[in-house]
């Protein structure tokens, strides 16, 4: 088995995504920087909405770009990786060159890319929502603390003019909020637009990896190993588990090790390494699937998302 931990390719454009948000982002609030917040009316709010759509449309064209691009990549990464896991090509650049598509795999690429565009879109949809929102809050403000009234004054207060700072601010923060999640907790548009991307893109290729897989009858693999993990994720990276319910062998299957919360979650760097026959593994990683699937046995006993198993990870 040729077992090559490497860091997929797809990765580093990941990047590329989250830089359309952040340049469109910084133009936005640009612009909120070059308006005077006593001017801040129904007309001017409506202008700046103007301005910020308009940026917003250009992102989900860029975007929608980035996806045409980037999921098929994705998907033909993990069938890649996985002909040269499973031997039929000597180098991953080999196995790119004999890689392609089965009807599966294009099946899933094409619901893959529709379903990262309805996310995407989300976060433009969300980032004008909020923007709209902190533009009736900070007009009412003006209005309420008579900063329109007050701007004609020969001198503005220093508790006025900290309130202008305070509300411009607000203003810009509004736009930069990728989503609120259930618990309330406000993503910025680049934290969340990275972990969308990152997230979608190595669901992509585990789908492909597996499709592939099972479609050339192997119906195992081992999940990808780095010494260095601190969450959860380490107590059962290195374990073996089914790509199919009905595989011989009692072994778990992704969905029921990414349903304990401990690994598979968003963001997670982990993928997985497909196999034909226990017995071709070598030493090294059998010696390690066989303690990381005690390790990880005691974790999904435990529950919990970081259960504390100091002895267990120690023996």
């Amino acid at each position: 088995m040729r077992d090559k931990r490497i860091e997929p390719s797809y990765v580093y454009n990941v990047g590329r995504l989250v830089r359309i948000y952040q340049r469109a982002l910084k133009n936005m609030q640009a612009q909120i920087d070059q308006m005077e917040i006593a001017d801040l009316n129904r007309a001017t709010g409506i202008a700046l909405m103007h301005n910020i759509q308009m940026e917003l449309i250009k992102v989900d064209k860029e975007a929608a770009e980035w996806i045409k691009e980037n999921v098929p990549l994705a998907a033909k990464e993990g069938i890649a990786q996985t002909l040269h896991a499973l031997g039929y090509a000597d180098t991953i650049e080999a196995a790119y060159r004999i890689a392609r598509f089965s009807q599966v795999n294009s099946d899933m690429a094409r619901v893959a890319a529709a379903d990262t565009m309805k996310n995407v879109l989300a976060i433009t949809d969300n980032m004008a929502k909020e923007m709209q929102r902190g533009i009736r809050k900070v007009s009412m403000e003006v209005i309420a603390q008579g900063i329109a009234t007050s701007r004609n004054s020969t001198v503005m207060s220093d508790q006025l003019k900290e309130k202008i700072k305070e509300l411009k601010k607000e203003l810009k923060d509004s736009v930069d909020t990728g989503i609120i999640d259930k618990s309330g907790r406000r993503w910025s548009v680049e934290h969340y637009t990275d972990m969308l991307a990152r997230t979608k893109l190595t669901e992509i290729q585990k789908e492909a990896t597996t499709n592939e897989a099972i479609d050339r009858g192997a119906y195992y693999a081992t999940i990808s190993f780095n010494g260095s993990t601190k969450d959860s994720c380490r107590f059962h990276q290195g374990r073996i588990i089914k790509l199919t319910m009905e595989a011989e062998g009692n072994y778990p299957t992704y969905d029921q090790l990414k349903g304990t919360g401990q690994i598979f979650h968003p963001n997670c760097k982990h993928h997985i390494v497909p196999f034909r026959d226990y017995d071709k593994l070598d030493d090294h990683s059998k010696e390690i699937a066989k303690r990381q699937e005690k390790i990880g046995e005691a974790a999904e006993k435990a529950g919990g998302r970081d259960p504390n198993l100091r002895n267990e990870e120690k023996s």
